[in-house]
């Protein structure tokens, strides 16, 4: 095995920080050297051109309408209305996302 890591090319490569929402990361314990790992990732990503993406859970009135009732993983969710796209826990925690980049992000 080669300690050198692969050469990715930036037209190709995607990031994809999956999950970091606030509601999710107020509940783990010991947050502070995770943030740091993903904030350098973020950061050696941006540096080499690659392409960041956020990804979150977060339904819509439509979205809980259309989810089973049977859904193991959201149907507790639809039924309670929880995790709205428009609630704040939702979002993506402010220590991953700086609010340039979420700006950008929100415009049309």
């Amino acid at each position: 095995m080669s300690d050198q890591a692969p050469v990715l090319d930036p037209k190709r490569t995607a990031l994809l920080v999956m999950d970091f929402q606030q509601d999710v990361l107020r509940r783990m314990p010991g947050l502070e050297p995770l943030v740091a790992r993903v904030q350098g990732a973020i950061a050696d990503m941006r540096d080499h051109g690659g392409t960041i993406g956020y990804v979150r859970v977060a339904f819509t009135e439509e979205d809980w309408a259309a989810i089973p009732p049977g859904n193991s993983v959201f149907a507790q969710a639809a039924q309670n209305r929880m995790m709205h796209h428009e609630d704040p826990s939702t979002a993506i925690h402010a220590q991953i996302i700086d609010t340039a980049t979420l700006r950008g992000l929100l415009s049309p």
